[in-house]
């Protein structure tokens, strides 16, 4: 399941899909994990004129740019987390100060309907 980052994913009401979320964006990055397996590049053999440091500097190319990308990507990843996680938490924030407010006002509305219907002294 691709998540989508403009869009809310959990409904205030429905708490508890709190590990289901947790389960998407694992499964998620498991997903594309998988998918960016490239083959590593072939060294070529040494040659005896070739010293040592030469050839491991060349073995160790190959991997140390794989492990970059990946780094690379995990850090886009978190970011973009990070501030889908920045987001959620301002839409909740939004959503009690208005939450609050509606209370208060339907206080506030009920209050003056009861003196309406509270008998003339």
């Amino acid at each position: 399941m691709a998540l989508d980052f403009h869009e809310p994913i959990i409904d205030v009401e429905e708490i508890s899909s709190v590990p289901e979320i947790h389960s998407d964006v694992e499964s998620g990055i498991r997903e594309a994990l998988r998918l960016d397996r490239r083959p590593l590049r072939r060294v070529p053999a040494a040659s005896a004129a070739e010293p040592g440091a030469a050839l491991l500097a060349k073995m160790s190319d190959a991997p140390i740019e794989e492990i970059d990308r990946a780094i690379g990507e995990l850090q886009g990843m978190r970011k973009a987390l990070q501030e889908h996680g920045d987001r959620v938490q301002r839409e909740l924030a939004d959503y009690a100060s208005t939450s609050r407010s509606a209370f208060n006002s339907l206080r506030s509305l009920s209050d003056n309907l009861s003196q309406w219907k509270s008998p003339a002294a």
